[in-house]
């Protein structure tokens, strides 16, 4: 009997280890955003059309908030205007992340048709996957107020390794990404350092539930 009771335990506590994935869609994105740590935005991408290296690398500022992602697809990947699109139509963008330290991302995903316009009611379906094996599953189907999704691990040794958006699946469109975002859950313990060179700070109006163009103030210690 002490046996048994032992073996139920050990599977029990591997269970509760392995730990699991946490998804967001726009829905609940302010959830997201409200989780904290270090993180790092891509907003860089080329601002013309412009074949990439595929796959294609980008690593975040050091030394707070260092990450680095590999993007690619497999017949090659495009900066188009500021996003990183699939260079052919029906093909999938992966996402790789480098390091243990990944334990969120979010991204603005639009399935476009070959003149770069959204398509609604176009479906792209995501796959988040951990270094413990575990998977997480968001099929969007894309409108102007459904274009976002998330993920963050929740135990504290596991990490993001890949983020795989499959292909639109209407045929003849392209997956799209756009301010890609990863980070960490660490304390953010940081300042801003403005340099009076075009510095300036956004805060929408969602942060404090305000409508559009209504006046707010934020303040911050």
């Amino acid at each position: 009997m002490t046996k048994n009771l032992v073996l139920v335990f050990m599977l029990t506590f591997s269970i509760i280890a392995k730990g699991q994935i946490t998804s967001y869609t726009s829905a609940s994105m302010q959830d997201f955003y409200a989780l904290g740590g270090f993180s790092y935005t891509e907003l860089d991408f080329p601002t013309a059309v412009t074949l990439l290296p595929n796959p294609y690398v980008r690593s975040g500022p050091s030394p707070n908030n260092d990450f680095t992602f590999v993007a690619s697809s497999p017949l090659g990947i495009v900066g188009n205007f500021g996003r990183l699109t699939s260079y052919a139509s029906g093909q999938s963008i992966t996402l790789a992340f480098k390091g243990s330290n990944v334990r969120k991302m979010r991204a603005f995903v639009r399935p476009e048709d070959g003149n770069g316009v959204p398509q609604d009611g176009v479906s792209i379906n995501i796959i988040a996957v951990s270094n413990l094996g575990n998977v997480s599953n968001v099929n969007l189907t894309y409108s102007a107020l459904n274009a976002s999704v998330g993920f963050k691990v929740n135990n504290p040794n596991e990490y993001l390794t890949a983020v795989i958006f499959a292909a639109p699946s209407n045929i003849g469109h392209f997956t799209t990404l756009d301010n890609i975002m990863i980070g960490d859950d660490k304390p953010q313990n940081v300042a801003l350092d403005f340099d009076g060179i075009n510095d300036h700070v956004e805060i929408p109006s969602t942060v404090g539930n305000f409508t559009s163009g209504q006046d707010f103030t934020v303040t911050a210690g």
